[in-house]
């Protein structure tokens, strides 16, 4: 029988893997363009991206995670679950609209004020997009909420960056004017909207609206607008912040350290995927004791994978930076990227906290903390960037994660005994990253491409062996995660399904 620890790897697993497709698209995207085009116009499509993620968040109401503690309810009736669906898709419609002709009255302020331009062509792509970007946020939710990983991961980690790929790309070589490449990623949230429903439909979902029911849904999601918000500010201000105070160039700079930093969310993602809604289920059915070793379980496993990724980055990211283009200084972006990866890695390794704490209802104390670590995070941005410029930006983030991850693992320990990482775990995790740094001093760097990629790849490996020997020694490998490891090949085959759409 196949325990609960087990189906949260299983099915991160497969998430994983979507999300490394994702994140490959991305990164192929932001490597393209960079190379392709200026900094400044690099900069400027980096803060249109930003401003639909964060003018996006009034118009979700943190609908996209709350829908997932309803839809993954297992006594919820089929007509009580089209009507939540259809009641957040026109809440989301609606907001998207009203902001949208907000903008479009203010479209020469948001134009002169943030993209230094009279030209209102990009405003106008970005309030049109908005709409069509915040359903696609929604459908992220609902597929999360049906925990169907496979039509989650084809709409989030296949459809979505490969249309982004397959049409802004071309635009880029067609044309440098940045103008063509936002349109071309209006159109791929289009394509990504279409795919959406379609699963949706397909998943047995049809239009029925009960309102009494649905104002649940809307006051367990209204403090998830605010709590939502935290990674997305945390993650997006900075940029924004530097284009005001700095200008659209440096922001391409900044984004390079920001796209290599955020690899380290990858095995996050997979393992925190099906977390929320199986504790959501666990309480469902009074079983909380479970919740705790399920949580240990995962978050060993993130902290053994993210380690060798942290260290390897920081010792040779060379290759990476270098892929955006020689124009990229390494010493300046890795200084960065030692900061914004070390907030990121302290975020990825304390495992899905705010998922968790969502699974025993607790949005508004979420929102509490979100809010705290936010107003920190933009007090420091306000400050540090006109001083210390990218460096500032760059702590000012790393500050914001930390504080985030504070509050919300120290709630799930004293409220929820609930341990982040055991000790066994943090050993494991110290031991791989010492030895490794010490072996580091060893490999010498070239200029070469294939000798840098190379060594990082061993670096990771080195590390990755180093953290199954200690973490072994100390008996740490339990049960669950031979069952885990036992079943991975297997699961990784099968995962070659995802990529049958019909």
């Amino acid at each position: 029988m196949t325990s609960d620890s087990t189906a949260v790897g299983k099915a991160g697993i497969l998430v994983l893997l979507g999300t490394a497709l994702g994140m490959l698209s991305s990164f192929i995207f932001r490597i393209t363009l960079s190379n392709n085009i200026s900094k400044s116009a690099f900069g400027t499509v980096i803060l249109f991206l930003s401003l639909i993620n964060i003018i996006a968040i009034p118009t979700v109401f943190g609908l996209r995670e709350g829908i997932v503690k309803y839809l993954s309810n297992s006594d919820l009736a089929s007509k009580e679950r089209d009507s939540i669906i259809t009641f957040s898709l026109v809440i989301v419609t609606t907001s998207s609209l009203i902001v949208a002709l907000i903008g479009i009255v203010f479209a020469d302020n948001i134009s002169v004020w943030l993209f230094d331009n009279t030209d209102t062509t990009i405003v106008y792509i970005l309030l049109a997009s908005l709409p069509i970007y915040g359903l696609n946020k929604l459908f992220k939710g609902i597929l999360r909420g049906f925990m169907s990983s496979k039509n989650f991961i084809k709409h989030s980690k296949i459809v979505e960056p490969l249309s982004l790929l397959t049409i802004a790309i071309p635009l880029s070589y067609l044309s440098s004017k940045t103008d063509w490449i936002v349109l071309g990623v209006f159109f791929s949230y289009v394509i990504t909207l279409m795919y959406g429903i379609f699963i949706t439909i397909r998943s047995g979902w049809s239009p029925g609206l009960n309102i009494d029911f649905n104002y649940g849904l809307l006051s367990f999601s209204f403090p998830l607008m605010i709590s939502s918000s935290v990674f997305i500010l945390l993650s997006q201000f900075d940029k924004v912040a530097i284009g005001y105070y700095m200008s659209s160039e440096f922001i391409g700079i900044y984004e390079v350290a920001v796209t290599i930093a955020m690899l380290l969310g990858l095995f996050r993602t997979g393992f925190g995927f099906l977390l929320y809604p199986k504790i959501t289920e666990l309480i469902s059915i009074g079983n909380e004791k479970k919740i705790s070793k399920i949580y240990n379980n995962s978050t060993k496993w993130i902290l053994a994978l993210t380690t060798p990724a942290f260290v390897a980055i920081c010792i040779r990211p060379h290759f990476l930076i270098r892929a955006f283009g020689e124009h990229y200084s390494v010493g300046t972006i890795r200084e960065l990227l030692i900061i914004l990866g070390f907030g990121l890695f302290i975020n990825a390794v304390v495992g899905p906290n705010g998922e968790a704490l969502l699974g025993f209802g607790k949005s508004k104390t979420i929102m509490v903390y979100n809010i705290i670590s936010v107003v920190i995070n933009l007090f420091l941005n306000v400050i540090l960037i006109p001083i210390y410029g990218l460096q500032g930006a760059a702590f000012a983030s790393m500050v914001g994660y930390l504080s985030m991850n504070i509050l919300k693992s120290g709630d799930l320990l004293l409220n929820h005994e609930i341990k982040i990482l055991s000790i066994k775990s943090i050993i494991m995790g110290l031991s791989g990253a010492v030895i490794t740094i010490y072996i580091s001093n060893f490999v010498p760097v070239y200029n070469e491409l294939y000798f840098n990629i190379s060594s990082a790849v061993l670096l990771y490996i080195v590390c990755f062996i180093t953290e199954i020997v200690i973490l072994w020694a100390q008996g740490g490998i339990t049960s669950d995660d031979v069952e885990l490891i036992n079943s991975t090949v297997s699961d990784i085959i099968n995962a070659v399904g995802v990529f049958k759409f019909i």
